[in-house]
C-alpha cells in the first residue's frame, strides 16, 4: 500500500525546510544569559560541547535523510535553498548531534549530561585564571571566563530541576568563582557592579546548600565562603593594624629599607615597619584587610607570629604580625573581617621593646615584601601592580 502525503503536509515540510535554511543563513539563535533561566537555548557555538560520546555521532547519510524526509519530492529545494554547500550541511550536523545527544540523557541524574558540562566548565575557568591577576585579560582569557559562568549556570540550573542539594551547592559556588575572575578582568564599572551583586547571590546559595559537615570531595568549605563574602563586603587597608585606646597615638619607628639592626648592630634589610607607642604592650592587633589566618606560632627573630592571607582583585597578599603575646593570637584556619582583632602586642623574639612589627608580601607568604606603610592610610589601591 503506498501512503501519499497531502499537499497541505507537503507544503508544511518545504516550509520547515525554508525556515531552516533561513535559520542558517541568519546564523543566529538567542544567546544564553549569565544564569540559566527556565529553559535552555543555546547558540550555535555551545553545540561544541563534547556531547558526542553520549549518543551516535551523525554523519553525512544522517543529514540526506532527515533533508529527504522533509522534502520528499521536493528535492530540488535543495540547490536553490543552498543547502548543498558544506557549512549549511555542518551546522545540520552539529543541530542533530546535539539532538541525538539530548535523547540520550537519563534525567533521573545529570549522567553524562552533566559531566560534559562539567568537564568543559573547568577547563575554561582553570584556563582563564592562568593569566596575572591585575594585569589586562586576553580576548581568549574573557572568552574561558564567560563559557565558564554559562555553563555553571547550566549545571546550577540541572541541579535545582532535580532536587540535588548538595549538587547545587557545589556548583553555585563554582558559579561565583567564575564570576568572580570575570570581575577582576572586565572595566566596565557597572557590569563589576552587577557581577559581585551574582557573586553574593551564588555564596549565598551555596552556604545554604553545601551542608554543615565538609565532604572529601567539596570544592569549597563554609570557612572558605564566608571568607569569599567578606571579601566582597569589606575594603582592604585604610586603618592601621596596632589599635590604640581612645586617645592614644601611634608612631611608626623604623621605615622599611636598609638599616642598622637596633639589636645586633647589623645593616640588613627591613622587610616591614614597626609601629609602636608608649605602653602599647597588650594592645590588639588587627588584620587588615578580609582573608583567613594561615599561620600563627613561634617564627625565630619574628618571635610569635600571625600571617593573613587575602585574595584580592590586585592578586593574593599576605599579611604578617611580628612580636606578638603567645596567648590571644588567632589559630590557622580563622576567617577574619577588616580590623578583627588577631593578637596581642608584645616584644617576643628579637626585640629591644614591645611593638608591632607588619609586613605585606605578594604571592606568598614568603614573597616579595611591599611597603606596607601606605595602606595604614590608604585602600588597596595604594598596593603596587606588577
Amino acid at each position: 500500500m503506498h501512503h501519499h502525503r497531502s499537499p497541505g503536509a507537503a507544503a508544511r515540510a518545504a516550509a520547515a525546510v525554508v525556515l531552516l535554511a533561513l535559520a542558517l543563513s541568519l546564523g543566529a539563535a538567542p544567546a544564553l544569559g549569565a544564569t540559566a533561566g527556565p529553559d535552555l537555548v543555546y547558540r550555535p557555538e555551545d553545540l561544541a560541547f563534547p556531547l558526542a560520546g553520549a549518543a551516535r555521532v551523525i554523519g553525512d547519510a544522517d543529514v540526506e535523510a532527515v533533508l529527504a524526509r522533509l522534502l520528499g519530492k521536493n528535492a530540488f529545494l535543495i540547490p536553490l535553498l543552498q543547502l548543498d554547500r558544506g557549512d549549511r550541511r555542518g551546522k545540520i550536523r552539529r543541530l542533530l548531534q546535539l539532538e541525538a545527544a539530548v535523547r540520550s540523557v537519563d534525567l533521573k541524574d545529570l549522567g553524562k549530561f552533566e559531566n560534559a558540562l562539567r568537564l568543559d566548565a573547568f577547563r575554561d575557568l582553570w584556563q582563564s585564571i592562568q593569566g596575572v591577576r591585575g594585569k589586562a585579560a586576553t580576548g581568549a582569557e574573557l572568552a574561558s571566563l564567560e563559557r565558564a559562568v554559562e555553563t555553571y549556570g547550566m549545571l546550577v540550573d540541572l541541579a535545582k530541576r532535580l532536587g540535588s542539594t548538595t549538587k547545587r551547592g557545589r556548583y553555585a559556588w563554582l558559579l561565583a568563582m567564575a564570576r568572580d575572575e570575570l570581575s577582576r578582568r572586565v572595566k566596565d564599572q557597572e557590569k563589576v557592579r552587577v557581577l559581585k551583586q551574582l557573586i553574593r547571590e551564588d555564596l549565598l546559595e551555596a552556604l545554604a546548600h553545601l551542608g554543615s559537615r565538609p565532604e572529601r570531595d567539596a570544592p569549597a568549605t563554609k570557612a572558605d565562603i564566608e571568607e569569599k563574602l567578606k571579601t566582597l563586603d569589606q575594603e582592604f587597608g585604610g586603618l592601621n593594624p596596632l589599635h590604640a585606646p581612645t586617645g592614644q597615638g601611634i608612631t611608626t619607628t623604623s621605615a622599611m629599607g636598609l638599616r642598622r639592626h637596633p639589636k645586633t648592630g647589623r645593616i640588613r634589610p627591613h622587610e616591614g615597619i614597626d609601629l609602636a607607642s608608649a605602653g602599647c604592650d597588650g594592645w590588639k592587633v588587627v588584620a587588615v584587610g578580609p582573608g583567613r589566618v594561615v599561620r600563627s606560632d613561634w617564627n625565630g627573630g619574628y618571635g610569635f607570629m600571625v600571617v593573613v592571607r587575602h585574595d584580592l582583585d590586585a592578586g593574593v597578599f599576605y599579611s604578617r604580625y611580628g612580636h606578638l603575646r603567645n596567648e590571644g593570637r588567632a589559630a590557622p584556619g580563622t576567617v577574619v573581617g577588616r580590623g578583627d582583632p588577631i593578637g596581642l602586642c608584645n616584644n617576643t623574639g628579637v626585640s629591644t621593646g614591645p611593638h608591632l612589627h607588619f609586613e605585606v608580601r605578594r604571592g606568598s607568604e614568603n614573597g616579595k615584601p611591599i611597603d606596607p606603610h601606605p595602606l595604614l592610610t590608604g585602600s588597596a589601591a595604594a598596593l603596587p601592580v606588577e
